[in-house]
């Protein structure tokens, strides 16, 4: 594929990101952001929180975030642009695979 000055094009970057028994920013916000998957290939379940409110996520009780269980869960967002934040009851690492559209 060639892409001309001006067009736009998908880019996709691969992260491993420590997560802890505390809230831990694993994404920060991207107004480029074409989506994000989260996989948990660890043997302990994480929990995911979006935005401000994911800055209080809990592993339990009115806080609890998304749970991506252990062990090949997944997590694919392809809508929301601001930070995700997530927490574990062990500490462990995920990989996360963003995309991003940008102006070549």
């Amino acid at each position: 594929m060639v892409t001309r000055p001006g067009e736009k094009s998908l880019v996709g970057f691969v992260r491993v990101k420590r997560v802890g028994t505390t809230p831990t920013k694993i994404l920060g916000e991207n107004p480029y952001r074409a989506s994000f998957t989260i996989y948990n290939d660890s043997a302990t379940d994480i929990y995911v929180g979006y935005g401000e409110a994911g800055r209080n996520v809990t592993t339990s009780g009115g806080r609890q975030g998304i749970r991506i269980e252990a062990n090949g869960g997944t997590l694919t967002d392809d809508e929301f642009l601001g930070e995700v934040w997530a927490i574990a009851d062990s500490a462990t690492t995920v990989q996360i695979i963003e995309t991003a559209v940008i102006k070549v």
